[in-house]
This record gives structure tokens, C-alpha cells and sequence, in this order.
């Protein structure tokens, strides 16, 4: 199910640098417009989940998130992928001849940061809504089902999206853009369309009483909030701080792998290929593989206690090694430094990838679906959303972290040189996700 924004995701961790590169902006320019991803995040899936919660429609609790988020969607990525000739066309038809380059410049960023920004907006809408939806609909059972083919989508659709900008698509195809981030959009917009349609005609939603006051779900989020925040170690919140520290690595590795291979290349391109477009692709696939040999059902809800200690293949015990596998491979980036290597290591990364994009969802889901010691029984069942808001609020606050601290960096050395400082980072990541794999250590096991 969130096969579809995963094509979005690795659309925009792939090529937006570059996209946006092409559009002039200087890498303090382009790490302004990323941050909006990671706040969009923070700020309105919580929102969205909330409101979704309390949602009647007649179409349904998620689906109408889904839907009106999806239209967003396909409109600012098919507008973010021509800015440049949209904005030339605007400024010939309603400013001046003689209007300056600079003005010309300085527009094209404001409205390539503005649709980027409506984009991550909406991939917020459709995310709560899909997850929520497998919550809802489904038992403890189906939802292991559910998370592990989302998670071998997720990674087929990375595979997919960083295979389209590995072959170069404006080489060999003219008259539709000048970069592989608008070539690469057609085919993820037509995925997205098919896919959410076929999410929305097939699923079905339950009904629900009429929906609570806002001052009586005010408060219900406040207490819930408060008590991820501030409450006991529970489930939930070991899971979200995990999530916390782990992102600190994912995000620079993500959005910056293309841009550090690439300056390891050098000028050898020509001689061995695109190696930072390789990259992400070959990452992908090794996720995809690893995906595909997971089991289903990594846990069932059984606590450790009930089953004999030789049982080790769990959903924590696989995070954990996962967390120290892409620690090891940041870390490892101060032995290789050639283009080849690092291709080679951040390959093993895929592997993390593949759990990372299925397990944290396995045990929350899980975690909502058995009663609750900590919360009011009402309270959880009508703040699924919310508390999927939350969860990706510790996915958020790193991404905002790092990325300010990386703009900060790019303004004090006024560099244009996009790849300065990103090695560190990258090895600053590996020592968080061990910080990761710690805390996971105090996850509840379960087989």
C-alpha cells in the first residue's frame, strides 16, 4: 500500500538535488527547500492522523485524504518537473521584455520551493491515510501480511525509480524534459494513479459513531502526546525514539548519496559510468532482494517470556543488526573513498533499508492492535492516526536537524560545492544509529 509515495520518495531522494540544481539554486537554496520535506512531516501528519481519526465522511475515515492528497500530488510534481518552462512562458506573457535574468532566477526558485513544498504536503495526507487503513481493516495477522508486501513494494518501487534515472531517460528519449527528474516523474505519477485507485475501489471502511467534540479529541491527543512525551517507556515511544537516532543517519545518506559518489567520480564518468546514479539503484536492489527473503511473519505478538530462549529471529533483534550494519558502513567510510567502494558499501546498506522500511511498522501496528495498559481503550482506538503522526514525527525531527545543521554549514563556508562536509555527516549518522541500535535493545521482544 505505500508502494505508490515510496515511488515519490525515491523519485525525490534520487534526483532532487539535481533537479533543482538545473534550476540554478545553490545548495543553500536546495537545503532550505528540502527542510520543508521533514517539517511538512512533523507538522502535518500528526495533523492529518487527527483529523482522519474523526473524519465521517461517507467515503470513508482515510480515503478522502488519500484522494484529495493524491490530486495535490500529481498536480505540484507535474508542475515541479517544468517550472523552468512554466516560468519562462509566465514571465514572456505578463512581464516585460527587458525584465532581468535575476528576476527570472529568483522566481523560478520561489515557485520550485513552493511546489515542493505542496508535494510533501500532500504525500502527508496519503501516508496516514494508507497506514491507518491497514490498521483499521485489518487483524493482527493480516496487518504482519500487509506490512511485509508494503515493505517489498516500498522496495520494488525504489528499484524502479533510481533504475528510470540510472539509464539516463533524456538521452534516449527527446521533447519530454531536460532532466531524468522529469522524465522519471510520468512513470511515477502513472503508478500513483494506478495504484491509489486500485487502494480505494477494492478497500472498504468501517463505520464509526459520530465523531467526538473538538474539545473532548483536543484533549484525548494532549493526553496522548503527553504520555509518548513525557509517560513511562512504552512500546510506542521506544519504537519512536529508535526511529529518532536511526534518522539522523538515514536522511543525509538518502537525499546526498548521488551527490557524494558523484564527487568521487570525479571526471570519469565517461570512463566507468554514472556511478553516482548506480548507487541508489544498486542499494535498491540489494533492499528488494533482502525484502523478498524476510518471512512474513517476523512476530506474532507472543512475548519472549512464553517461548523458548533459543528463539532469536525477531522483529528487534533484526532492527538491532540492521541499525549496526549501517553504522558499521558509515563508519567504514573513512577507509574507502573511491567511487567503486562506495557503491560497493553503501550496497550493503540495502539490506538495512529493507528492514527499516518494514519492521518499525510491523511493531506499531502490532502494539495498537493489542489492549493497551497505558491508554484509555477509546482513546487508542479513535488515535491511530494521530499516534501514526507521531511516529513520523520522530522520523521528522531528525531529518530538520540535519538538514539545518547542513545549511548552516553551506552559509558559514559559502560554498557551492554541494558535496563539502557530507562525508562527515554521513559518519556522524553511523555513530546515531548505534545510539539506534542501544535503544532498540529495550524494545519488548516478540517472535
Amino acid at each position: 500500500m505505500r508502494f505508490r509515495t515510496q515511488f515519490v520518495f525515491s523519485l525525490f531522494f534520487g534526483q532532487a538535488v539535481s533537479h533543482l540544481k538545473s534550476f540554478g539554486l545553490n545548495p543553500l537554496e536546495i537545503a532550505v527547500t528540502l527542510l520543508s520535506g521533514p517539517i511538512c512531516g512533523a507538522v502535518f501528519q500528526p495533523y492529518f492522523g487527527g483529523w482522519s481519526d474523526q473524519c465521517r465522511s461517507s467515503w470513508g475515515r482515510r480515503k478522502p485524504f488519500i484522494l484529495i492528497g493524491t490530486v495535490a500530488l500529481v498536480f505540484s510534481m507535474l508542475c515541479l518537473a517544468w517550472a523552468d518552462s512554466i516560468v519562462n512562458l509566465s514571465t514572456q506573457a505578463f512581464l516585460p521584455r527587458n525584465t532581468s535574468n535575476g528576476v527570472i532566477e529568483a522566481t523560478l526558485a520561489i515557485i520550485s520551493m513552493l511546489l515542493t513544498f505542496i508535494i510533501f504536503v500532500a504525500i502527508q495526507a496519503i501516508q496516514v491515510g494508507l497506514r491507518a487503513l491497514i490498521t483499521d481493516n485489518c487483524t493482527p495477522i493480516q496487518q504482519a501480511e500487509a506490512n511485509t508486501w508494503a515493505g517489498r513494494h516500498i522496495n520494488f518501487a525504489g528499484v524502479l525509480a533510481y533504475l528510470a534515472a540510472y539509464l539516463d531517460l533524456p538521452r534516449h528519449i527527446n521533447g519530454i524534459g531536460k532532466t531524468v527528474f522529469a522524465h522519471t516523474s510520468i512513470l511515477t505519477i502513472v503508478y500513483l494513479t494506478m495504484t491509489i485507485t486500485i487502494t480505494c475501489w477494492y478497500s472498504t471502511e468501517k463505520q464509526y459513531a459520530a465523531p467526538t467534540s473538538n474539545r473532548i479529541r483536543h484533549s484525548a491527543s494532549f493526553r496522548m502526546l503527553r504520555s509518548l512525551s513525557l509517560g513511562p517507556y512504552t512500546q510506542v515511544r521506544t519504537i519512536c525514539v529508535v526511529q529518532f537516532f536511526s534518522w539522523l543517519g538515514w536522511f543525509p545518506l538518502l537525499f546526498y548519496t548521488v551527490t557524494y559518489v558523484t564527487s568521487l567520480q570525479g571526471s570519469h564518468t565517461a570512463e566507468y559510468g554514472d556511478m553516482g546514479a548506480l548507487a541508489p539503484l544498486v542499494h535498491s536492489i540489494i533492499s528488494l532482494i533482502v525484502a523478498g527473503l524476510l518471512p512474513n511473519r517476523l512476530s506474532t505478538g507472543v512475548s519472549s517470556s512464553e517461548i523458548n530462549s533459543a528463539v532469536w529471529l525477531n522483529s528487534r533483534n533484526i532492527w538491532i543488526a540492521s541499525n549496526c550494519i549501517f553504522a558499521i558502513s558509515m563508519l567504514s567510510t573513512f577507509f574507502v573513498t573511491s567511487a567503486f567502494g562506495t557503491v560497493l558499501l553503501f550496497s550493503i546498506v540495502g539490506v538495512s533499508w529493507a528492514v527499516t522500511s518494514r519492521v518499525p511498522y510491523t511493531l506499531l501496528a502490532e502494539e495498537l492492535s493489542r489492549p493497551s495498559t497505558h491508554w484509555n481503550k477509546e482513546d487508542l482506538s479513535d488515535s491511530k492516526g494521530l499516534i501514526y503522526g507521531i511516529h513520523n514525527l520522530a522520523i521528522c525531527l531528525p531529518q530538520i536537524l540535519v538538514m539545518c545543521t547542513m545549511g548552516m554549514v553551506w552559509a558559514v563556508t559559502e560554498t557551492q560545492d554541494g558535496s563539502l562536509g557530507i562525508v562527515w555527516f554521513l559518519r556522524l549518522g553511523g555513530v546515531s544509529t548505534m545510539l539506534a541500535a542501544y535503544f532498540a535493545t529495550k524494545l519488548v521482544e516478540t517472535v
